[in-house]
């Protein structure tokens, strides 16, 4: 049988206004399989984190004050991996035929005979409406809407001829030529000086803010404060009823971000309602793991003699089962006890059936088990299922008990290779660290200086880690090393007022 081949090279892919969790299922299932992403500064970064560890990102973007890619170089960009045989994907923020410059580059793949498709995104247009609650249309105030750029391509303006004449106008990228565009769009559209405009920086995002005020107003004070934002102006009466149905006030989160550093997204109610309160959560994985092959046929990692089976994380857990299936070995051969290192492992087990009689308690990680495990352990055969290369001494204070130690590495635990480009954090986002892997990773890609004014970490062994690099940042450790404690600490931390000293 001939195998199944994707006959597309080259997918153009809208990112959505800024919500990572806009992402189309399509796209999401398009990044999955990429070799390439070239990607622009207004693609989200918890985009990304669909892609394969090994894919290279490739910033190709343009944001005032900082040089990018030309157009010229994009293209060729694409043209070099497309023809090398990799699989491209081509990032554009909101929809991709929305002042996307796609026809510049679908015109590069076409002369050079590359086949490619396209994926449409939530274009900012409907970003904006829906995030500020502003109306395109509305039975009294609108019954039309125009959307327009504020700079054309090799001129500076748009001429009279093009601005167009409806009760709404969308304008994006409106901040280089802002005075003269404002007077041609009151000179030759139904609009005037005492029309209505609403700015808007970064819709649909954890920075998103809106201005209302008057286009001569506008005119008078510039765009202020959002040089290092995505801009569109609303203009037209719909705009007098964004006080008025501004839904996103009741949401007591908005605002805020949190940036998920884990290998895989943790899927919790807890998460889902902090999202449903206003949060954004970025996924940006730092790490991925490789598994490894552990014994052969007949040589199982169930062992017959076994006192305690001790599980390092829920990556063992899961690889664990996974060479038991490779193996075929039938999991009613586990004998002895099982432990934990944490609630998070323990969860993990207890979703394969397995209910481990030592969990951390009074502390957390290899520390905390330790503590519910004997002080003498003569003679006691322990497994210890995890990493490669462990992030504690869990195996050496077991042999100082006395117990006979046998290591089961699982997995390698491996630095992603590329990162993607992030914009300064604000004084609204949380780092969320899970393992000391991760720290390393993010102080690798992006230097400790980076980190936000808030870090909050899982575990002793991860906060203790932090401390050594980050000093300039609120290092706030989860009372339990749980994601759900976490969410609900983080809910604490946002909602609850500072008491003065």
């Amino acid at each position: 049988m001939m195998p199944i081949k994707d006959p597309i090279t080259v997918y153009f892919i809208g990112a959505g206004p800024g919500d990572p969790d806009l992402l189309t299922l399509k796209a999401k299932d398009i990044l999955a399989y990429a070799d390439v992403v070239l990607y622009d500064f207004l693609a989200h970064p918890g985009c990304l984190a669909h892609t394969p560890p090994t894919c290279r990102r490739v910033c190709v973007g343009k944001r005032k004050g900082q040089h990018g890619k030309t157009q010229t170089q994009i293209n060729a960009l694409m043209r070099k991996y497309a023809l090398s045989g990799a699989r491209v994907v081509r990032l554009k923020g909101g929809d991709p035929m929305v002042f996307g410059r796609m026809g510049e580059e679908m015109e590069t793949l076409k002369k050079a005979g590359i086949p490619y498709g396209i994926v449409p995104g939530i274009s900012s247009i409907q970003g904006a409406a829906c995030g500020t609650g502003i109306p395109l249309t509305h039975r009294a105030h609108a019954r039309s809407f125009a959307i327009l750029t504020g700079t054309t391509w090799q001129r500076k303006t748009l001429s009279n001829s093009e601005i167009p004449d409806a009760d709404m106008l969308l304008v994006f990228m409106p901040n280089t030529h802002l005075q003269t565009l404002l007077t041609t769009i009151v000179t030759h559209t139904r609009h005037h000086w005492d029309s209505h405009v609403a700015i808007v920086t970064s819709a649909s995002t954890a920075a998103q803010h809106v201005r209302c005020t008057t286009l001569k107003e506008l005119h008078k004070s510039g765009l202020k404060n959002t040089s290092k934002h995505p801009v569109m102006l609303m203009i037209g009466d719909s705009v007098a009823q964004q006080a008025h149905y501004a839904w996103q006030q009741h949401m007591p989160l908005q605002g805020w971000r949190l940036l998920l550093t884990a290998e895989t997204m943790p899927t919790t109610p807890q998460l889902t309602l902090l999202k449903r309160m206003g949060l954004e959560v970025c996924h940006l994985p730092m790490v991925y793991t490789t598994a490894l092959q552990v014994g052969q046929r007949g040589q199982s990692i169930l062992r017959k003699k076994t006192d305690l089976m001790v599980f390092c994380s829920p990556r063992a857990v899961s690889r664990f089962f996974e060479i038991l299936s490779e193996q075929q070995v039938d999991i009613r051969q586990m004998s002895g006890q099982i432990a934990a290192v944490g609630q998070q492992t323990a969860q993990c087990l207890r979703g394969h059936g397995l209910y481990p009689t030592h969990v951390p308690q009074s502390r957390f990680g290899a520390e905390g088990l330790l503590d519910e495990l004997p002080s003498d352990m003569k003679g006691q055969r322990v497994h210890v299922y995890g990493a490669k290369k462990l992030a504690t001494d869990l195996i050496g204070q077991l042999r100082q008990r006395n117990a006979r130690v046998q290591h089961h590495a699982l997995y390698h635990t491996r630095t992603r290779p590329h990162a993607p480009v992030l914009a300064p954090f604000e004084t609204q986002d949380i780092l969320l660290f899970s393992s000391p892997s991760q720290v390393d990773s993010f102080i690798h890609h992006y230097g400790a200086h980076a980190a936000p004014a808030q870090i909050l970490t899982l575990g002793n062994t991860t906060h203790g880690h932090c401390q050594a690099y980050f000093h300039t940042t609120t290092l706030h450790q989860s009372p339990t090393a749980s994601y759900d404690t976490a969410f609900q600490y983080i809910l604490h931390m946002i909602t609850t007022p500072v008491s003065p000293e």
